[in-house]
């Protein structure tokens, strides 16, 4: 079962453009009133009583700005961005299979590639050191868990121990 899909980065995709033009709209809006100001400003006759409206215009118009791109650029596209970067590394990285035994959830939320993440854990075996390992797969925190039960033997394809796509193994395909 496919737990990322390229429909799911082309969405992104299409949301990361859409948030980028808007970002572009209010710059320019941003630029035009400034202008309008400047222009105003350029009119006026030396010491006259407007020049403060049009300060108190200008700097309100930069205030805005200042307050409106901290809160979109960085948090909302910061977000994305890495969100984006990663779907992209999983798109186009490579890809890596394995077979192990389910062991548990891990509710533990952390950063990898600016990314939340919650994992799950795998008993895996290591033919070199001929012993059984906790292996960590990373899924965002997100999106949902699969329903695995303990002790279940799933096939699982990863891209750097991000999980894109699972099946569980029949009892007769160990």
């Amino acid at each position: 079962m496919q737990y990322y899909t390229s429909d799911e980065f082309n969405q992104l995709k299409k949301q990361r453009k859409k948030t980028f033009m808007a970002l572009y709209i209010c710059l320019a809006v941003y630029v035009l009133i400034c202008t309008a100001f400047f222009w105003w400003y350029r009119t006026l006759p030396y010491e006259a009583p407007q020049i403060k409206w049009v300060k108190v215009g200008h700097y309100t118009a930069t205030g805005i700005m200042a307050i409106f791109t901290y809160i979109f650029v960085g948090l909302k596209l910061k977000r994305m961005r890495k969100y984006y970067r990663m779907l992209h590394h999983i798109e186009t990285g490579l890809r890596e299979t394995s077979r192990a035994s389910f062991f548990e959830y891990d509710n533990t939320v952390f950063l990898n590639l600016g990314v939340e993440m919650k994992s799950l854990i795998f008993l895996q075996w290591n033919k070199y050191k001929q012993n059984y390992y906790e292996r960590k797969v990373l899924i965002p925190a997100d999106k949902p868990y699969p329903e695995f039960v303990e002790g279940q033997m799933v096939e699982f394809v990863t891209q750097g121990n991000i999980l894109v796509s699972y099946e569980i193994l029949d009892e007769g395909d160990k």
